[in-house]
């Protein structure tokens, strides 16, 4: 049958040559981590800035990135109300005062 699928991986598993490299390189690294502290060492004493984009890149392999959210209301508007205070009278910003000091 066409479009049927049957076999292969299960989704979410990490393809064979995919996981051997990861693992080949978990292992350089491993083994080189004195010598990989070395080379930053001396980056930063030449150019820190340098420096710290390598540990940067460095972190991608053992940080997992994340991904930014953005919340909003129902149709798109900001959960929190933005308030002009300029606009208010003063009854309503002793009120709004009052209102913040009783969650307190």
């Amino acid at each position: 049958m066409k479009g049927l699928k049957t076999g292969g991986r299960e989704p979410g598993t990490c393809n064979i040559v995919t996981k051997e490299i990861r693992e080949s390189f978990q292992s350089l690294i491993e083994q080189n981590l004195p010598e990989i502290q070395n080379w930053i060492n001396s980056t930063a004493q030449k150019d820190p800035a340098k420096a710290v984009d390598l540990i940067l890149k460095l972190s991608e392999f053992c940080l997992p990135k994340l991904k930014t959210i953005e919340l909003t209301g129902k149709d798109g508007e900001n959960l929190i109300p933005e308030y002009d205070l300029s606009k208010m009278s003063t009854a309503e910003l002793l009120a709004r005062a009052n209102a913040a000091k009783e969650l307190k």
